[in-house]
């Protein structure tokens, strides 16, 4: 048995748990589209809604963006409504917890 690097992601959790979401999200992505999967990784093309019987946008958001939140600890709230300033908006999520306000929107 040789000693790991500090950095390897099998000492740090949350790398771990990343990683574990990056995998998760593209085992998903191959599931729900076949080839199709492979063409956006190498050639560039969209996520086809239909493709994967869901928004593309929400598809992201669910499998890969709160999954990776969570896993760095974030708390994650989706489609938030009354925040200052974009009263007339309802973003995709919001991160609860972080210094500041924290936004986001998939597209």
């Amino acid at each position: 048995m040789t000693q790991s690097e500090l950095d390897d992601s099998g000492n740090n959790f949350r790398a771990e748990a990343l990683l574990h979401n990056f995998r998760s999200f593209i085992e998903q992505l191959e599931e729900r589209s076949g080839s199709h999967a492979g063409d956006m990784i190498h050639n560039g093309t969209v996520l086809d809604g239909e493709t994967i019987s869901q928004a593309p946008e929400r598809f992201v958001e669910e499998y890969l963006i709160r999954p990776m939140a969570v896993s760095l600890g974030y708390d994650y709230r989706p489609q938030p409504t009354g925040i200052a300033g974009i009263e007339d908006k309802i973003p995709d999520f919001s991160i609860t917890n972080a210094l500041g306000t924290v936004i986001g929107s998939v597209s």
